[in-house]
């Protein structure tokens, strides 16, 4: 009945993150100072302004057909930043709460 309620996301908590780290690949989204100031270990850094152009660097073309994480500083970024790689083809999920939740887990 409230069906258009529900939420029909593709996304991840970050302690299920944590759990699959460093097995996974996790692009954060967020400005380069950000990403300087703090990261995930391992994370690639792949702003959401060059994932936005579809002008994508050869590490993210080469996780094509695999499962990445994406994560910025809260996720509203990354969130659209799945979208957007979801619609050419990535199997993208968002982190959700990003930096944020992952800094107080």
């Amino acid at each position: 009945m409230f069906k258009f309620f529900k939420k029909d996301r593709p996304e991840i908590t970050v302690d299920e993150l944590a759990q699959k780290l460093p097995q996974v690949a996790v692009i954060d989204v967020r400005r380069s100072d950000e990403y300087h100031t703090d990261h995930i270990p391992g994370a690639i850094h792949i702003p959401l302004d060059v994932v936005a152009s579809l002008d994508l660097p050869q590490e993210l073309t080469e996780l094509k057909g695999q499962k990445i994480y994406i994560i910025c500083r809260s996720g509203r970024r990354s969130a659209r930043a799945v979208q957007i790689l979801r619609q050419v083809g990535y199997q993208a999920d968002n982190v959700v709460g990003g930096m944020l939740a992952w800094n107080k887990k």
